[in-house]
């Protein structure tokens, strides 16, 4: 049946706005019917904002009271027939349902709750993971669509922190959180059951950011950078607030399935796993070891550390507006960003200093930004499983869409599958030296494989009899290093200094340097004078660093040349420098000093790339920029403009030395604006560098490595450090509230770990490109 509509103009019958009106059922305009639609699909429970119930809706408004316009909306006669709101305007111009045949529903407040989880079967086929991602995705855009904040009634009377809190808690509710006590072990793992567990954790937490004022009003293009970015960390840290709520006998090694259900990882022997792949176990097996670290610096963090609501509400802030995620997004959200971390910070000092009558918080807060690191550390991890087991044909999740971060995996799902499976190549072109290029989309399998060993590519903890005759290298004992290194000459007079770079790879012998650093990790005292025992740590760590200026010559940044022709071997000699007199800035620390040689090495070989990238940045803020441009130094007198130099390389080539450049180019810039310009704009004194150095020292992924003993003593080093950094801060600075220098000074380390990860990554892409092998860093 079709209605013949008659135009004329009238006023829209709920906020009096003048429309053109096609039907006489419901006069009303194209946003009231919007409105009326939103509330009765995302079964929203209005409150009066006024509590009158009696609120003026008109035309000249531009927020109304939510409940008396949707109450206006239900006495006008609007009805929802198929999901489909009775409305008609001069938008419509099908053939609509007669009003005989439209049933009218009552429609109340105390609106049902929605089941989910409902229409979204899972299916599980050839290996694969398969279910509708587009109907969580259209509710994710439905949600992100509106600028009122769900907490819009609180507004006038809640902070952004308590906002957040009374979000979390819904959150909880939408993932039946509440009832810790029912969950009960088991060892099945269902795994249709956890996906739908993350299915459902995806639609409930747009809600959670959309809780914040300052959120909802960002455009919708910034809404879904930010999430895309925050939901894998959001769910690592929300699940793990739920496991320290779970009673179970052995809790310190628990997997959450789903809202109910838990496993024990050290019974992964006897855990029955329900997923339609080949090789069910394989599939856990790779996912073991990065659980075990979710266990061990998330999980024990947040059992241990016992944080309350508030500081969980901090960390999701945090974890939303985090610069890296916000460095995508527009200039005013970024700008929006900011002010949220100043606002959270201020509120949390006044929690601590006025409810908690906490004066010293440094270590607390700091250990709260470090589990950030750890968080996003997981996140990383588990997409790269993701990847390893698509191309290991064990599972492919995908739903995920993920995009891979490290290229290389390919490669090594290629060399596994032609070790196992006895492969034989021959070159396609009876060369035995084809060039592997991105961009090809096949390579000769042959010349890719022997590029696989001759880059060190090893399977563990297989035995395997190949006839393409790879050699399965173990690990060197350290122990015979490093008696081996005692014979070496120790005199840095004497080092070599001869580089040589031949078919595209670094020649480099290290072994002068290592028996250098080794007769000084022999010492069981400080580099030091005996007067410097009275200082304290972070005074001892201030000289050790003076002392490393000296040596590197970073005392006169007034006399560095700019060039545009970058030099390789510049880079090398000044990589060698650091390397060569970092260690006494390590044994100028007591404590650091009596620990075990092989505790000492295994620090060093953390500690000695983030404290390159700490060191030589501090000293880049100190060289005259005017305009701000990304600075890098090439050695301790030539520094360059990232985006106006050349790195050309006679012995490389100007090709591959031009497509070298261009690879690094991103990540220099991620220094550039994550590191360089921090610590330019906060311009942080000596002791705060020396407490980062610490901090890089004692991290707690190298501690893991450690004995023990050395376990031990990094703890209490850096609880030391932080009281001594805040009687720094109250008594000489007067700095009372130090939460957002301290926790930017933090986040400075991880910007500086990411970084460092990065390079490592870019290393070994451009030594499997043929471009350039650095792999002599890899021999300290």
């Amino acid at each position: 049946n079709f209605i013949i509509f008659n135009m004329s103009e009238s006023n829209c019958v709920i906020c009096n706005v003048k429309i053109n009106i096609i039907n006489k059922n419901v006069k009303a305009c194209r946003a009231c019917s919007a409105f009326f639609k939103r509330s009765i699909r995302s079964y929203q429970n209005l409150k009066c904002r006024r509590g009158t119930k009696k609120c003026v809706i008109n035309s000249g408004n531009t927020i109304f009271c939510k409940y008396c316009r949707f109450q206006k909306c239900i006495k006008s006669g609007m009805t929802v027939t198929n999901n489909n709101v009775k409305i008609y305007n001069k938008y419509i111009t099908s053939a609509l349902t007669s009003e005989n045949n439209v049933k009218k529903r009552n429609v109340t407040l105390e609106l049902p709750k929605k089941n989910v989880t409902e229409g979204n079967e899972l299916v599980i086929k050839e290996n694969k993971v398969f279910f509708d991602i587009n109907k969580i995705t259209l509710n994710i855009n439905e949600i992100f669509s509106s600028t009122n904040s769900l907490l819009s009634n609180y507004d006038s009377y809640t902070t952004t922190l308590q906002r957040m809190i009374i979000g979390i808690k819904n959150l909880f509710t939408c993932m039946n959180f509440n009832k810790p006590e029912n969950v009960t072990l088991t060892k099945i793992v269902d795994f249709k059951k956890f996906i739908s567990f993350w299915q459902n954790f995806l639609k409930c937490l747009p809600n959670l950011l959309m809780t914040l004022e300052e959120f909802a009003i960002l455009s919708f293009k910034d809404k879904r950078i930010i999430f895309s970015n925050f939901w894998r960390q959001a769910f690592a840290l929300l699940k793990g607030i739920y496991l320290t709520k779970i009673i179970i006998s052995n809790n310190e090694s628990i997997l959450l399935i789903n809202e109910c259900q838990v496993i024990d990882i050290t019974e992964s022997d006897l855990l029955e796993l329900e997923v339609d792949v080949d090789k069910p176990k394989e599939v856990f097996s790779l996912l073991l070891p990065t659980l075990e670290f979710y266990n061990k610096f998330v999980f024990k963090q947040l059992k241990t550390e016992d944080y309350e609501d508030i500081e969980i509400a901090y960390l999701i802030i945090q974890i939303a507006f985090d610069k890296l995620s916000l460095n995508e997004t527009s200039p005013e959200c970024k700008r929006t960003g900011r002010e949220i971390l100043r606002s959270i910070n201020d509120e949390l000092h006044r929690y601590y200093v006025n409810i908690k009558k906490v004066d010293n918080y440094v270590y607390r807060i700091t250990e709260m930004t470090n589990l950030l690191f750890y968080i996003n550390e997981f996140s990383n991890r588990f997409k790269q499983i993701n990847f390893m087991s698509k191309f290991l044909d064990l599972i492919d999740f995908v739903m995920l869409k993920q995009i891979p971060s490290i290229i290389v995996l390919t490669h090594a799902a290629f060399f596994r599958r032609a070790i196992t499976n006895h492969k034989n190549f021959r070159c396609r072109r009876g060369t035995n030296r084809c060039i592997i290029k991105p961009g090809d989309k096949l390579f000769c399998k042959y010349c890719r494989f022997k590029k696989c060993k001759e880059v060190g590519m090893v399977l563990k903890n297989e035995n395997v009899n190949n006839s393409n005759d790879c050699k399965l290298q173990s690990q060197p004992n350290e122990e015979v290093e490093i008696k081996n290194l005692e014979s070496q000459n120790n005199n840095t007079a004497h080092l070599n200094n001869d580089i040589k770079i031949e078919d595209n790879k670094v020649l480099f012998d290290m072994k002068q340097i290592n028996s250098y650093v080794n007769q000084i990790f022999l010492k069981t005292e400080t580099s030091t004078s005996h007067n410097d025992k009275y200082f304290t740590c972070l005074q001892q760590i201030m000289k050790g660093i003076n002392h490393l200026n000296n040596n590197l010559n970073y005392n006169h940044p007034e006399n560095v040349i700019f060039t545009k022709h970058i030099e390789l071997k510049r880079f090398i000699k000044l990589w060698q420098k650091f390397i060569t007199f970092s260690p006494s800035l390590l044994m100028a620390l007591n404590e650091f000093a009596t620990l075990t040689i092989k505790d000492k090495w295994i620090i060093f070989r953390d500690f000695w790339r983030n404290a390159f990238i700490l060191i030589t940045g501090t000293y880049i803020t100190k060289i005259c920029n005017p305009c701000n441009e990304g600075l890098l130094l090439n050695d301790e007198i030539y520094v360059f403009k990232i985006n106006d130099a050349e790195f050309i390389d006679n012995e490389i080539g100007e090709k591959k030395s031009k497509e070298v450049f261009s690879l690094m180019k991103p990540t220099l810039m991620l220094l550039h604006e994550f590191v360089h310009k921090p610590l330019k704009d906060e311009n942080y004194d000596n002791i705060e560098i020396a407490y980062l150095i610490v901090q890089i020292i004692f991290d707690k992924l190298t501690l893991h490595k450690t004995s023990n003993e050395c376990q031990k003593i990094g703890d209490e080093i850096l609880k030391v450090i932080s009281d001594e950094i805040h009687n720094y801060y109250v008594y000489n600075k007067k700095m009372y509230n130090y939460a957002f220098r301290l926790t930017e000074m933090t986040k400075l380390l991880l910007f500086i770990k990411e970084y460092s990860t990065r390079e490592k990554e870019i290393t070994t892409i451009s030594k499997w490109m043929d471009l350039i092998d650095l792999s002599f860093m890899d021999s300290i």
